[in-house]
Parts: structure tokens; C-alpha cells; sequence
């Protein structure tokens, strides 16, 4: 009799049109499996599309910007003759194509930062699977550290593709021992150093790892060392000049601009892998986002322990300990993820310590892949205790309103408008004064913008005391009553200059005009002393 009335009942709703259209629509709403596993990566990638492209023109060059744009115009000999010619070169065909607007230069690292997001999660996909292929680029994506990257006419966004081509040929080659995998590895890899010199230590991750792993991979051993033989010959020339460079950088070096940096320094360079930088934030705001995120993480936490029921809530946490334990499986690929991660990042810093400073934040962009791989790892691993929606909006709350605070606040140095602003307020026989002018650059990064007919000199930035520099003052304003004085580095680099120019009670020079622009100071003052 009960099944009799099931039948009835479920023949009813399939006459009634209401259940009809229902079921029909849900239908229609379900993707299939196939179809959601490639929809989702396409819209972490037109996400970080627009991310990369939104105002990608709205600030000046900076300092290091125009220095790419003037070796983007050498010639292509010259162009192969710099120490990472990779980016410079792919640059100069884009120039000639597509121009030197800021637009038009810097939309080739945010097509590299957008071929990057892909190659994330063709690599996570790889190593364990599409949940962490697909979470480790939505965070690569929606990164203010890679965005900003990707916006810059540098060759940082390059760098991170190339590492992750290199990363992928290098898991792909080993997994199939294939010959096409070896030579696409070997390739990549070549062109991973020769787009940053740092890239050295990307190959030496990948080689420390396959010793570590010496007995595992017992079948590549031969071709493993054929390919090092043949990248160690490719970037050995340009290799040896480096070595020799970084041997004298903490003093006359390449290097000598960056300071020493602590132990603890490389936490710093992790946050901002992920999360954005204040950027003149008050730090009431950073901690209200900070508490926002923390609270939603934490409610949607309880919220899902409830739904789920204390007990078997409780089990999954202490399940926790079993999937880690199951992660023992992964052993191979997370050897591979913390070589990949910890050789961009910890052989710069005890180098730094050893020979002298060569760590810096984005050299180790690199680095940023496998950190990304495992904090997805992560969570993936925990979703049955936190889930991934949970996490994830957490992370979007934390990240948003400092990356919306990024594409409203100037983080260039504001070159365009310190030129506009000398233009407009010059007088006929001014002249322009650098202190310090880091051999004329100071001088072609105003210059790129400034339209006016003032003539320039530069200080030496060598100068440390107060006769030395009036010496080199009078050289370059003999004749005019007026100067302007443009300084631009970092506090230690210009505090002499500080110190001399802006002396209160200055008896050879009356300051008329003073204005700050981000990362440049613009000054115009009168000569009394004539």
C-alpha cells in the first residue's frame, strides 16, 4: 500500500510542471564534472587578468623602469650582452610593436603574470591534484606582490614563469623520461637564469632535490646529469661574471645598494607574498581588516562545526593527524615544493652573510610558486575541519581592501609629476640639480617626462662632506641665480644631502619652493650668496 502511494506520488510531481521546470532548470545550473574542473581555472585567470590590466597605465615610470626602457633601445647585440637579456630582449620586439607608453611596455609582464597564473595550476594539478592547483592560483592571482609585479616593466613577472616552465618540464621528465621532457627542461632552465641571475638558485633547488632523491629516481640519473652538463656550459658564461661581482658586494659591487638584512627578514618577504602592503594605511584599519578576517574565519568555523554535529566535528580535527600522516605518500613532491621554496630564500640571506647583502624581496619571486602550493596544500588538507569556501573568504576579506587601496594610492615614484610640477613653476635661466645622480640616471628618469629647456647636473653621490658637495654646487649653477634640487633614493643614500641643502640658517642659498612626490623630493632654491 506505501509503495502504491510512492508511486502515485512521485507520478503526480512528474505531471506537475512547477517540479518540472525545476528539476529541468537544476539540470541545466549542474556542470559537468569535466566542464567545472576547466570553467573554474578560466575565471581564477580572467580574474587575475583584470587584476593585472586594471590602471596598468595610471603611474609614472619609476627609477628602475626607465633604466629597462634605455636598454630596450640598444642594440640586439648589446641587449645580449646584459647579464639577464631574456626580458630586455622579448621587450624590444614588443617596443618596436606596440610602442613605449606605459600601457604598451608593461602589458608584457602582465601577460607573463597571466601565463603564470595558468602554469600554477598546471603545476598544482600535477603535484596533488586540481583542488590545490586551483587554490594556489587563485592566490598567485589575487596576490598584490604579483600583481604589482606584473605591472612593473621589469622582469620580475617573467622570472616566475620561466621558473614555473622550468618546474613543470623538470616534473614532467621525470615522471615520463621522456626525451622531448629532458630538452624542454633543459631549455626552460637556461632561460630561468637569463631572466634573473637569481634563477641560480631555482636549478640549485631542483638539483638539490634530485640528489635527495638519488635511489627514487635511479632510471634519470644519466639523463638528469646531461641536462646539468649542458645548462652549466649555456649559463656558464654568463654565470662566472656574476660570481665575480657578487664577491665584491659589499663593497664596490653590483651590489653594494642593499643593506644587510636580519635573520628574521625572510617572514616579511612571506607576508608579502600574500597579503598587501600598507601603503600610508593607518594601522587601526590594517587591524580592523586583520580582525574582520579572523572573525569571519573563526564564526564560519563554528557555524560548520554545528552543522556538522560536535562529535564528528571533533573526529575530523583529530582525523587532522591521519591526512598529514597520509601526506607522507606526497613525500616526493613535497621534498621537491620545500626545495623549490626554501633555495630562493635561505641561500641569498646566509650568502648575504657570508660574502655580503644580495637579499632582497623580489629576488626571491621565485620562491613566491611553492609557498602558494603549500598553503593551499594546507588547506585542502584541513577542509574537513575548516572547509575551503571558509578559508578562502577569509583570505578575500583579509587581502581586498588592501589590494583596492593599491590600484587608489600612488606606489611609484612619481616622476611624471615632479617633471610637470618643475615645468610649471621654472624659471628661464634655472638649472636642474641631482644629488645624488647614480651616474645620470636621476637625470634620464626626470628627463623621460620633462619637456622643458632647463639644463641638468648631477652630485656625485660619493660626496660625504659639506665642502665637497658646495664645491660640486657651484660647478653646476655658475651663472644662475635659481636651482632646482631633485633628490630620489633611499634615506641613507640621501641624508648627507639632507643635511647640507636643508640646513636650517643656510647662508648661500634661500629655499623658495619645496614639494614631496612619491619616492622624490623637489626643491627650488635661490642662490644669496652671489
Amino acid at each position: 500500500m506505501l509503495v502504491g502511494l510512492r508511486q502515485r506520488l512521485q507520478s503526480d510531481d512528474n505531471r506537475n510542471p512547477v517540479h518540472q521546470v525545476t528539476r529541468n532548470l537544476k539540470a541545466r545550473l549542474t556542470l559537468d564534472p569535466s566542464l567545472r574542473s576547466s570553467v573554474l581555472p578560466c575565471l581564477v585567470i580572467i580574474l587575475g587578468a583584470i587584476l593585472r590590466f586594471y590602471d596598468l597605465g595610471a603611474e609614472s615610470y619609476w627609477f628602475d623602469e626607465v633604466y629597462t626602457l634605455y636598454d630596450v633601445r640598444k642594440s640586439l647585440g648589446s641587449i645580449l650582452m646584459l647579464r639577464a637579456p631574456v626580458y630586455v630582449l622579448l621587450a624590444h620586439f614588443w617596443m618596436l610593436v606596440f610602442g613605449t607608453t606605459e600601457v604598451a611596455t608593461r602589458s608584457l609582464s602582465a601577460f607573463a603574470g597571466i601565463g603564470s597564473i595558468a602554469l600554477m595550476y598546471a603545476v598544482g594539478r600535477e603535484l596533488f591534484g586540481r583542488r590545490v592547483g586551483l587554490l594556489s592560483a587563485l592566490l598567485i592571482a589575487i596576490s598584490e606582490f604579483q600583481i604589482y609585479h606584473s605591472q612593473d616593466y621589469r622582469y620580475y613577472s617573467l622570472f616566475v614563469l620561466m621558473t614555473l616552465i622550468s618546474f613543470l618540464f623538470c616534473i614532467q621528465a621525470l615522471k615520463s623520461k621522456r626525451l622531448s621532457h629532458f630538452v624542454l627542461y633543459v631549455l626552460a632552465s637556461i632561460l630561468v637564469f637569463y631572466t634573473h641571475t637569481h634563477g641560480v638558485f631555482v636549478l640549485v633547488a631542483q638539483n638539490l632535490y634530485f640528489l635527495l632523491q638519488w635511489n627514487r629516481h635511479r632510471n634519470a640519473r644519466v639523463s638528469w646529469i646531461f641536462c646539468q652538463i649542458l645548462i652549466f656550459l649555456a649559463i656558464g658564461p654568463g654565470l662566472l661574471p656574476d660570481v665575480k661581482a657578487t664577491s665584491t658586494a659589499g663593497s664596490t659591487g653590483l651590489l653594494e645598494w642593499i643593506p644587510d638584512r636580519p635573520l628574521w627578514f625572510p617572514l616579511r618577504t612571506l607576508y608579502w607574498y600574500v597579503f598587501p602592503l600598507r601603503h600610508k594605511r593607518s594601522w587601526v584599519t590594517v587591524a580592523v581588516n586583520f580582525i574582520a578576517g579572523i572573525a569571519f574565519f573563526l564564526t564560519g568555523t563554528l557555524l560548520f562545526a554545528t552543522w556538522k554535529g560536535k562529535e564528528r566535528w571533533l573526529a575530523s580535527v583529530k582525523g587532522l593527524v591521519t591526512d598529514a600522516q597520509g601526506l607522507s605518500d606526497e613525500a616526493d613532491k613535497l621534498l621537491l615544493v620545500g626545495c623549490w621554496f626554501l633555495c630562493p630564500i635561505v641561500l641569498p640571506l646566509v650568502l648575504s652573510k657570508v660574502i655580503g647583502p644580495m637579499y632582497v624581496h623580489r629576488y626571491t619571486i621565485s620562491a613566491s610558486p611553492a609557498f602558494y602550493l603549500l598553503l593551499a596544500l594546507g588547506i585542502t588538507t584541513a577542509r574537513k575541519v575548516v572547509p575551503e569556501l571558509v578559508t578562502v573568504g577569509a583570505m578575500v576579506i583579509l587581502i581586498a581592501p588592501g589590494l583596492q587601496h593599491y590600484y587608489v594610492t600612488d606606489v611609484n615614484e612619481q616622476w611624471r609629476e615632479a617633471a610637470a610640477y618643475v615645468e610649471e613653476h621654472a624659471g628661464i635661466d634655472d638649472v636642474i640639480v641631482f644629488a645624488p645622480d647614480d651616474d645620470g640616471w636621476q637625470r634620464n628618469t626626470l628627463y623621460w617626462y620633462y619637456r622643458g629647456n632647463l639644463p641638468a647636473c648631477g652630485i656625485d653621490g660619493e660626496l660625504t662632506d659639506d665642502e665637497a658637495i658646495a664645491d660640486a654646487l657651484e660647478g653646476c649653477t655658475s651663472g644662475s641665480e635659481r636651482f632646482w634640487l631633485i633628490m630620489r633614493g633611499t634615506p641613507e643614500s640621501i641624508e648627507r644631502f639632507k643635511a647640507f641643502f636643508l640646513a636650517p640658517g643656510h647662508r648661500a642659498m634661500h629655499l623658495m619652493r619645496e614639494q614631496k612626490f612619491m619616492g622624490i623630493s623637489a626643491y627650488l632654491f635661490e642662490l644669496t650668496g652671489r
